[in-house]
């Protein structure tokens, strides 16, 4: 029996096949996450400055601010660390005339429809989040117990971005908006 050696391949070639396909295959999955955490972010950003968008043209139309609905009661949970008393929230009933009135700046119906307003069940409560559903923060100095920080003379809204956490992985609500927090602001 002759094998013809011209066209066969070595062990140590089939080797280097296989190393060099391992490699473009980790690069690729880099990639896809890359991609994947890139567009979380955009999404994150562009939901933040709708937000801001419709905050500027309401208080145009009356006057001051949208302040959050108080009747808003929110369970807390380990992967939501926003304090539920500074998500940025709003009531669907119809009964609370500023909430309803607020919805019409926006995109309400395409946020809720790509996931991004949520309900608490039972009531007629919403609120905003992230790409990474995680609620967005909102200050605003319409209401003394959530006064904007940096914004002073306005509101503070963002996300605490992909990290959950505050500035460069901090538990502190004073570093909001530090490190990878997509806000309305910058330091």
């Amino acid at each position: 029996m002759d094998i013809d050696r011209e066209n066969s391949f070595t062990l140590i070639e089939l080797l280097a096949v296989i190393i060099i396909i391992a490699i473009l295959f980790s690069i690729a999955v880099g990639l896809v996450g890359l991609i994947k955490d890139k567009t979380k972010i955009s999404i994150t950003e562009a939901i933040v400055k709708q937000i801001d968008v419709a905050m500027q043209a309401y208080k145009a139309d009356f006057g001051y601010y949208f302040v959050n609905t108080n009747s808003f009661q929110s369970l807390s949970t380990a992967s939501d660390p926003v304090n539920p008393s500074n998500r940025f929230r709003f009531n669907l009933s119809g009964y609370i005339e500023p909430d309803t009135e607020f919805i019409k700046y926006f995109d309400y119906e395409s946020l809720k429809g790509r996931g991004y307003i949520k309900t608490e069940s039972g009531t007629n409560n919403a609120y905003i989040v992230d790409a990474w559903g995680r609620s967005l923060l909102y200050r605003t100095p319409n209401n003394p117990l959530t006064n904007g920080t940096v914004n002073s003379s306005m509101f503070d809204i963002g996300s605490l971005g992909k990290d959950g956490k505050y500035g460069d992985n901090s538990n502190n609500p004073t570093d909001f908006g530090k490190g990878d927090d997509i806000t309305n602001f910058n330091y």
